[in-house]
């Protein structure tokens, strides 16, 4: 049975920051996301009863992914590059042929450096299904089924473009019943390691939730800037983005 791609998604969206910073230092990006009203019972698919009685018609965010960019690139302000749903706005599915996503001018001049996404749909990571995911001759790494909420993190490596890193579950991560509030993500030691960390409602401390070792090569992009997108059938509201770094002296 073929997999849903989610490319009837209506709403995707990604937005790149303009400041540049030092790949060298470790990087910190953090936002807050809307409290959802607390479930008293699901009715229909997508129906939410509140404790007030007030009835909320519930569209899904499928995805959230937050991405490093090699800044010795322009700002991408071309809309139709990367793919709605399990793209999430960054990477292009083979099955459209879309352009390659953030600058790149084929499959050997990408400007992804990393990305890191909360994918509550679970796609992200699949294989045999995005441009520039396999390397050179054909081999390709990653998912072969949907993992349930999970997070994944993709890599510019000699190997590929977007390599596939990792994908790591995690629990109570469904988008209708999450408690987090914060999140924060980290990109540390010369960008060799990614950490995301959560800070749940109840809990005044954050908690690591997601850690992988990316053995990067800081000589590709010693300057970076910071994107996020998101792809679902609602908009994505977020609370306070917080930058954490050193600018780039390059």
């Amino acid at each position: 049975m073929a997999i849903d791609l989610l490319r009837d998604d209506t709403n995707c969206s990604k937005i790149e920051f303009a400041k540049e910073f030092d790949a060298r230092k470790d990087i910190y990006f953090s936002f807050q996301i809307p409290k959802l009203p607390r479930l008293i019972n699901e009715g229909e698919e997508n129906v939410i009863l509140t404790e007030d009685g007030e009835i909320i018609i519930f569209d899904n965010i499928h995805n959230v992914t937050v991405f490093l960019i090699d800044a010795r690139r322009g700002i991408d302000q071309t809309a139709q590059k990367g793919d709605c749903g399990v793209g999430s706005g960054v990477m292009a599915l083979c099955a459209t042929g879309r352009n390659f996503p953030h600058g790149a001018s084929g499959p050997d001049n990408p400007n992804h450096v990393m990305s890191v996404c909360l994918d509550f749909y679970r796609g992200y990571g699949l294989k045999d299904t995005f441009l520039s995911a396999a390397s050179n001759n054909g081999e390709e790494r990653g998912n072969t089924v949907l993992v349930p909420n999970s997070i994944t993190a993709r890599v510019s490596t000699a190997r590929a473009p977007y390599d596939f890193l990792s994908t790591t579950p995690v629990r109570d991560f469904d988008a209708l019943t999450t408690n987090f509030k914060n999140f924060r993500f980290a990109f540390k030691e010369h960008l060799n390691k990614i950490v995301v960390d959560v800070k749940r409602d109840d809990k005044e401390k954050f908690e690591t939730i997601f850690e992988a070792e990316t053995n990067f090569d800081i000589l590709a992009a010693n300057a970076v800037r910071i994107g996020l997108s998101f792809s679902g059938t609602t908009n994505l509201s977020i609370k306070d983005p917080t930058f954490s770094a050193d600018i780039s002296p390059y």
